[in-house]
């Protein structure tokens, strides 16, 4: 009993110090920082020696009912010593391959991942048993087992974070432990062979003696091989991809898409090298759907972005990307892409899932980037803890504060800030190909421009309203209540300053591309800028975006510079989607698209045919506010069906672009549509009630993050 004890105690001490450091230099990892920057590292030491010790505290129940087994069938010291170390190697795999999950999925889709981790955990203990059996010919001593079980874990443990700190694939997971586990066995065997066996002078020549070496080269093979899987290398000549969403920005700002305010310059100058698609449509009328649905090419019910989330007396809609299916960033990085995401709406969080498969995935507020560095994981019993006077100081003395925070009430990062970022990473970056999500919030409301036009300086001396926070926070409440009453110079100074955040987002996107000419980027880059969805001036009666399926919501821009020049200065006319960009920019890469995506690649369909031999359908779903919407919109119609009320509007896009006159009331009208929408719904009905079964409860956001989305008007005071 007292043998099993101490090796029990022993392994679990080494297995908790892998997950100490793991623990502790995940913030630095997150953040792109160096340890020493933030001066923590009595507290990291701290944290390691917490977890070492409830490591040995937790193997030690495996001691106790090993111990008792061994009273019925006494075990050598060798296989005790394999033995804790296979059951160590399992339970440090299983920590691996689960502690940097950041998808909130339900149980049943979790049972699939968990049945993941025991099969390789099963596998990896089967791997050092038998490396053990090898190794142990007579007594072994733990030392070669301790420190090959720290070293390899701690290696395995390296490569995962540093190649995979927010969300990464099966393979390259696996591909890390591998490392860690041949490793260990390596370090085992050599420490065996050299401490155990003296060799003679002429015998260290001998292929005899070198023979009995060949399990470690086995091994470094093994190990390599891991560290590449961990690793993967790029296919060469491989191209970027820069993804640049501008979010709430309406087609119809774009000179390129027939404005003649001259708003954008830089991106008027950029589509002479890209297509232009005259009809691109997002996929839902606000941001978290449509980006999660650009991500997998699903639609946004499949994905869970229309996940109830429960509230007050009805559940309301969150969710993100949560989907066991692979996005585009996670099959990039399996190619061996650097990916990297510059986000600065908080709704695209990491608890959500859209960090995964972003090696580096820096987001403005992050409530999940914001756990406190050395703060031990409490799981459930973590948001207690930091509820208590204890919990709030701990967290007060060792705030993260986020890459992209801020002190204001309205801070909004803007887009000189990210360009600026993005230019010297670009500058940094070497010759691993790249795939960069850039999102910028300058156009989105609340509407404050750093810097007004002459135009609107000149059009309102004297502004009708000041431009405060406070005043969209009760802009939005009066709407919803229909006590808004706005003139027409409120509305007119509104307007205005939109379009100056459009100029302003222009400026700093010609900044970006000049940066990628001058660097020698450009040619060989997939370059893609878009809008998440549009936004509304009273269009329809209404006013910003989340509540309808017009096309002021749906239509957005699309301009795709493909490398190398290809089909530069062309206008497709066909229907496309934003569904349609992962299997887009897979094809262009020379990657396989996976089977099941809604989308189609737009290669194929780089025709200038008009539209009205157009077969393509887009369907959008999903909304922010009031009740939910379904679309499908075709070349000649739009048909907008009401989830709750039952009602359905028919607009025939030919005669009334605008979608003015409802033709439900004539059967005849798009009624292929209608039918088609119907069964669209019912199948969108069956995946919102599958998610519904797993309502998600709100989350306690920092006040950081509450700041955030207050200043973007997502959450009223």
């Amino acid at each position: 009993m007292r043998a099993h004890l101490r090796v029990a105690a022993t392994v679990g001490m080494f297995i908790g110090m892998a997950v100490g450091v793991s623990e502790a230099l995940a913030p630095a990892v997150a953040h792109q920082r160096s340890p020493a920057a933030d001066g923590l590292w009595p507290l990291w030491a701290l944290t390691v020696g917490i977890y070492s010790a409830l490591g040995a505290a937790a193997l030690i129940p495996a001691g106790v009912l090993g111990g008792i087994i061994a009273l019925l069938r006494p075990l050598s010291p060798a296989k005790v010593w394999r033995l804790y170390s296979a059951v160590g190697a399992g339970a440090l795999t299983a920590y691996f391959m689960t502690a940097r999950a950041e998808l909130d999925l339900p149980a049943d889709v979790l049972a699939l991942f968990a049945a993941k981790v025991v099969l390789v955990s099963s596998a990896v203990g089967a791997f050092v048993s038998l490396a053990a059996v090898l190794a142990a010919r007579r007594r072994v001593s733990g030392a070669p087992a301790a420190a090959g079980l720290a070293a390899g874990y701690l290696l395995g443990g390296a490569l995962w974070m540093r190649g995979a700190a927010n969300g990464t694939s099966a393979g390259e997971k696996i591909g890390a432990v591998t490392a860690g586990a041949a490793a260990f066995a390596a370090i085992w065997l050599i420490w065996r062979k050299c401490a155990g066996t003296r060799v003679a002078p002429t015998q260290h020549r001998s292929w005899a003696r070198v023979w009995t070496f060949w399990p470690v080269a086995f091994l470094l093979v093994i190990g390599l091989a891991g560290i590449r899987i961990a690793f993967p290398a790029p296919s060469p000549g491989a191209s970027n991809v820069l993804l640049v969403i501008v979010d709430a920005l309406r087609a119809d700002r774009l000179g390129c898409y027939g404005s003649v305010q001259g708003l954008t310059p830089e991106l008027d100058r950029f589509a002479r090298d890209a297509v232009l698609f005259e009809n691109a449509l997002a996929p839902a009328p606000w941001t978290v759907p449509s980006m999660g649905s650009m991500l997998a090419s699903r639609f946004p019910s499949e994905v869970g972005a229309g996940r109830p989330m429960v509230r007050t007396s009805r559940p309301s809609r969150e969710g993100g990307v949560l989907t066991p299916d692979p996005t585009l960033p996670e099959l990039l990085r399996r190619a061996g892409y650097m990916t990297r995401a510059e986000l600065t709406n908080g709704h695209l969080r990491r608890d959500r899932g859209f960090a995964s498969g972003f090696v580096s995935f820096r987001c403005a507020p992050d409530a999940a980037g914001q756990r406190a560095p050395a703060l031990p994981r409490l799981g459930r019993y973590e948001a207690w803890f930091v509820r208590t006077s204890l919990g709030r100081a701990v967290a007060r003395a060792l705030h993260d504060p986020p890459r992209y925070s801020g002190g204001g009430e309205r801070d909004i990062v803007r887009a000189r800030r990210v360009i600026n970022d993005t230019c010297a990473w670009l500058s940094r970056q070497g010759h691993q190909p790249f795939f960069l999500w850039i999102h910028l919030m300058d156009v989105h409301a609340p509407y404050d421009p750093p810097q007004k036009s002459p135009a609107t300086l000149a059009a309102f001396p004297h502004p009708p309203f000041h431009s405060t926070l406070e005043f969209y926070v009760k802009l939005r409440s009066d709407m919803r209540s229909g006590r808004a009453k706005l003139t027409p110079d409120d509305k007119g100074y509104m307007e205005a300053l939109y379009d100056d955040g459009v100029r302003y987002a222009d400026r700093w996107l010609g900044r970006l591309l000049k940066h990628l000419r001058e660097s020698g980027m450009y040619d060989n880059t997939l370059i893609i800028i878009s809008a998440d969805h549009g936004e509304e001036f009273w269009d329809h009666g209404g006013w910003e975006h989340g509540h309808s399926m017009y096309d002021e919501l749906l239509h957005v821009p699309l301009l795709i510079k493909f490398p190398h020049g290809h089909h530069a200065g062309k206008r497709v006319s066909r229907l496309v989607g934003l569904i349609d960009l992962m299997p887009t920019v897979l094809d262009v890469v020379g990657l396989p698209i996976p089977r099941g995506v809604r989308g189609q690649t737009l290669l194929e369909n780089l025709s200038n045919g008009p539209a009205s031999r157009d077969g393509r359908e887009m369907y959008a779903e999903s909304a922010l506010r009031g009740e939910e919407l379904k679309a499908l919109r075709t070349p000649e119609h739009k048909v907008i069906f009401h989830t709750e009320s039952r009602a359905v509007e028919v607009y025939d896009l030919r005669a009334d672009p605008g979608e003015r006159r409802n033709l439900a009331g004539d059967p005849a009208a798009a009624a292929e549509s209608r039918e088609r929408l119907i069964a669209l719904a019912r199948d969108s009905a069956r995946s919102i009630a599958w998610w519904a079964r797993y309502p998600q409860e709100p989350r306690a956001l920092s006040p950081s993050v509450l700041r955030h989305l207050r200043a973007i008007g997502y959450v009223a005071d």
